[in-house]
């Protein structure tokens, strides 16, 4: 068994404990790379990754039970996997019209984090705030947790190390929005929801046509 096939095996092994992809799905895919080329093993796997997270949807009415109440495992190593995961996690904060997007949110008790404020897609590994500043208080929502709005406080800059797509060591500066984000991702991937952390008395429903409970 040649070392390609060796990394694929362990990468789709790795999908299957992170509940991306099922036991089934894992051998049946291992399977059908064995007498692929490198390259198209690559593109196959990201297809793989794309079609289950469409299939597993963003997380939301959290519970104790389900990932976005769980503290996310720190990733130990960048890989193919990983690289195609940050890739999808971004279509699917794309096709969602969000800014920012965590692992838990999609069923997977990673640290990865993908950010877009409008300046450029970020994507990080392992994400830590290191150093915050100043005070800013604004309305946050989260797709995780649809039509729901509150005023919550954070720092107005934060200073966050992390490890890129390629494993190298990043240090970000984030102010106004961009600081909000990373906060707000970053809590995510310790269970934390900004509902959490919402002023009392700020919570409110967006009121839709339909929606009774408003």
């Amino acid at each position: 068994m040649d070392v390609f096939r060796m990394e694929y095996k362990q990468v789709l092994k790795t999908m299957h404990i992170a509940g991306v992809i099922s036991k089934q799905t894992m051998k049946s895919v291992y399977g059908q790379i064995l007498d692929m080329s490198d390259s198209d093993r690559e593109e196959y796997l990201k297809k793989v990754i794309r079609n289950s997270i469409k299939k597993t949807t963003i997380t939301k009415e959290p519970t104790n039970n389900n990932t976005l109440r769980k503290k996310a495992e720190s990733v130990t190593k960048t890989s193919k996997y990983i690289r195609a995961l940050l890739e999808n996690m971004a279509d699917v904060m794309y096709s969602t019209n969000g800014i920012g997007l965590a692992a838990n949110q999609i069923g997977v008790l990673k640290r990865l984090v993908v950010i877009d404020v409008g300046e450029g897609l970020i994507k990080l590994i392992n994400p830590v705030i290191i150093h915050s500043s100043g005070e800013q208080t604004g309305q946050e929502g989260c797709l995780s947790i649809p039509d729901i709005w509150g005023m919550v406080k954070r720092p107005e800059k934060v200073v966050v190390k992390a490890i890129d797509e390629n494993g190298k060591k990043v240090e970000i500066t984030g102010e106004d929005l961009l600081a909000r984000v990373l906060c707000h991702e970053i809590d995510h991937l310790n269970g934390i929801l900004f509902t959490d952390k919402a002023e009392p008395g700020t919570l409110q429903r967006d009121c839709k046509e339909g929606n009774d409970s408003c």
